[in-house]
């Protein structure tokens, strides 16, 4: 390996490093509704997580989720035209502002918070209407597969391949 590779090998990952956000000191404001703010408990409660981390996973989840569709954060239809009143302090995690700033989103932390917990709260709690629900269309596809093969009392599972 050359010393010149080597060199710019460093500086590229000096230059990496220097463009890494940096820690907010202090709590962040949020600004969500009355029913944000009920649904984000609600999922909290539901996956046994503290309020703070589905509030970062809410805002990691909204840019996973357009960066899979290829799409801007704002360009989704969850992404709200205006944010809500309440004012929550909370902190935000370094990684939470690392993906908004890739995203381009920094600027707008409650909007992609607003945005992930829309998202999130389709996917897991979902509405009383069965047919609304993600996982309606999952289950309709395996009730019409065949059932699985039965395995004979000690039966290898590599033997029916």
């Amino acid at each position: 390996m050359s010393n010149d590779t080597y060199a710019d090998r460093l500086v590229a990952e000096a230059m990496q490093q220097a463009n890494k956000p940096e820690p907010p000191q202090d709590a962040d404001i949020i600004k969500l509704t009355q029913s944000q703010i009920a649904q984000v408990e609600k999922m909290a409660a539901a996956l046994g997580l503290a309020f703070g981390v589905m509030l970062n996973s809410a805002a990691k989840y909204a840019v996973f989720y357009a960066q899979g569709r290829t799409v801007p954060v704002n360009q989704l239809n969850e992404y709200p035209e205006k944010v809500g009143t309440d004012s929550i302090k909370e902190k935000i995690t370094v990684s939470t502002w690392f993906k908004l700033k890739q995203a381009g989103m920094k600027e707008y932390l409650s909007e992609c918070i607003i945005t992930g917990i829309q998202l999130l709260y389709k996917q897991l709690i979902a509405s009383d209407d069965s047919d609304s629900k993600p996982a309606k269309a999952l289950i309709d596809t395996i009730s019409n597969k065949p059932p699985p093969l039965k395995r004979k009392l000690g039966q290898n599972w590599m033997t029916q391949i």
